[in-house]
């Protein structure tokens, strides 16, 4: 169980950098890209290991694809890139070992996302679309494990603005709300790490440690110690 918290702890340091590098592009800040690229290069090598054979492939042609988009000061592509890398990290963690559900993660990677796609010199509403909806279906999914109303609100609201957006094909509105976005998912990350270890019923009289979401309940049940109702965790 230790190797499986290290491997995660490993592959969430190697996902930083590609949101650093998807920033540095959409701000066109050459010398962040720069520093960034030759970062990833170093790093890709050392979680190789960690990653199944189709996502180290995957991140070694978007490295190459962005040095040469760094070459030709192509931006938009390097920010593209970028981001799809950090999604690539992301599906390959182990949600049993994550107190951030990985929805969240995902959340992360729709509002850079968007902000890559409406860089794009042609606009991909398609796309645009499917990922904005991807948002919304990540959001619905763990909706109900945030019991902070105020903060689970305004982020149906942003997810909202941004399916608004869409239908409108408005790219300032939905800037904005993609931006909204990414500042929330800050707050749900705070929210879950800080989350209080209340008990969640999911078999009669057993219990385990809040989950990431419904679906994963039954997954990480062998982890955690049944105990009876009532009985609190320092005597477990």
């Amino acid at each position: 169980m230790a190797e499986q918290f290290e491997r995660t702890d490993i592959l969430f340091d190697a996902m930083s950098p590609y949101e650093d590098l998807t920033e540095s592009a959409l701000s066109q800040d050459e010398q962040g890209v720069e520093k960034t690229l030759k970062t990833l290069e170093t790093s890709s090598e050392k979680i190789k290991n960690f990653l199944s054979h189709k996502a180290v492939q995957d991140l070694n042609e978007n490295i190459e694809k962005m040095k040469t988009a760094k070459e030709n000061a192509n931006f938009q592509l390097i920010a593209l890139c970028a981001i799809d890398s950090y999604k690539t990290i992301s599906e390959e963690l182990d949600i049993s070992t994550m107190k951030i559900p990985k929805e969240v993660l995902i959340l992360d990677y729709v509002g850079f996302k968007v902000h890559a796609l409406l860089a794009q010199q042609l606009v991909n509403w398609e796309m645009v679309t499917q990922t904005v909806n991807e948002g919304e279906s990540q959001w619905k999914s763990i909706q109900g494990n945030v019991s902070d109303k105020s903060l689970s609100d305004t982020m149906k609201t942003s997810i909202d603005g941004m399916q608004a957006a869409v239908k409108l094909r408005n790219v300032d509105m939905l800037r904005f709300a993609a931006q909204i976005t990414l500042d929330l998912v800050d707050l749900l990350e705070n929210f879950f790490i800080e989350k209080p270890k209340e008990l969640t019923k999911i078999l009669p009289g057993k219990y385990i440690y809040p989950l990431i979401s419904p679906r994963n309940a039954l997954s990480l049940y062998p982890l955690c110690p049944p105990i009876i109702e009532g009985q609190s965790l320092s005597s477990v």
